[in-house]
């Protein structure tokens, strides 16, 4: 299923994907590893301090709702850093990503889930772990969900250090997991960057002094007209960026508003803003 998105940002994404795609970072021939989903347990030792909670009950209810908890997988869908939401005929699912890393081991699991009276608000808390002993060269994505037979009103993810997870969006597409965000033209820039088979581009939309929003796209190849959303969300500062898009692979060239034919290096850009 394509994204749709205006006619001036097609055409601009095509320019900037045809440039990529000339960029020594895509010439090397390589392709993506391929790898089956794979199940894992989390190595105990290679979890933190927070592992208290890891009693956390399979199956459950809170506040009416019946849940069940699908076991950490390594190999998930491509999706960024936050929690989706995704719908069956007669389930509900919220998944939880850990964003993209260069190698094995990742994890991200859920170790509580709870009810919020005062805001009536159902709390699901998870935890990132790495498992040493696990170790390859290939792209992973580790994931988790919660299966709710009814999805509750109102949702909040946290990871164990208390900070939200952002949530991504509804996904609408399970073949290649792009969710239902659209695409606007009132950015101010774009980070693009892209490793083996994905050409990925950042879009930065500012909505105040020090708040940004963001949306993750990838496009896999530079003549086809297809674009997926994965994933988005706000930060309270610029310098976010850095960790956002290092994450998801856009950090490596710079496309300001109007002058979108302009791939400016990454630290080319940084020092510009400096100066």
């Amino acid at each position: 299923m394509m994204i749709e998105q205006r006619s001036h940002t097609r055409k601009f994404l095509s320019a900037a994907c045809a440039a990529m795609m000339a960029a020594a970072v895509f010439l090397g021939g390589c392709a993506k590893e391929e790898e089956k989903p794979k199940r894992h347990k989390h190595n105990d030792d290679a979890a933190t301090s927070a592992d208290t909670s890891l009693t956390v009950e399979s199956t459950g209810v809170v506040n009416g709702y019946e849940y069940t908890l699908t076991e950490p997988i390594e190999y998930g869908p491509d999706l960024d850093y936050g929690w989706y939401i995704r719908e069956t005929e007669d389930e509900r699912y919220v998944l939880i990503c850990h964003g993209m890393e260069y190698t094995g081991g990742y994890f991200i699991e859920v170790t509580g889930i709870e009810y919020d009276e005062a805001t009536d608000t159902v709390v699901i808390r998870v935890m990132h772990t790495r498992d040493q002993d696990i170790c390859t060269d290939a792209y992973t994505h580790a994931c988790c969900s919660v299966k709710f037979k009814k999805l509750p009103d109102n949702i909040k993810v946290y990871a164990e250090d208390d900070s939200e997870v952002m949530f991504g969006g509804k996904i609408i597409n399970t073949e290649e997991w792009a969710v239902d965000v659209p695409v606007d033209d009132d950015y101010m820039l774009i980070f693009t960057g892209g490793y083996p088979g994905h050409v990925c581009f950042t879009y930065v939309y500012k909505i105040a002094d020090d708040q940004y929003r963001y949306i993750n796209v990838v496009r896999h190849d530079k003549d086809s007209d297809e674009y997926f959303v994965k994933g988005s969300g706000t930060v309270q500062y610029f310098g976010a960026f850095e960790y956002i898009c290092q994450k998801f692979g856009s950090w490596q060239y710079v496309m300001v508003k109007g002058d979108e034919d302009n791939l400016i290096p990454i630290d080319e850009y940084l020092k510009s803003k400096e100066g």
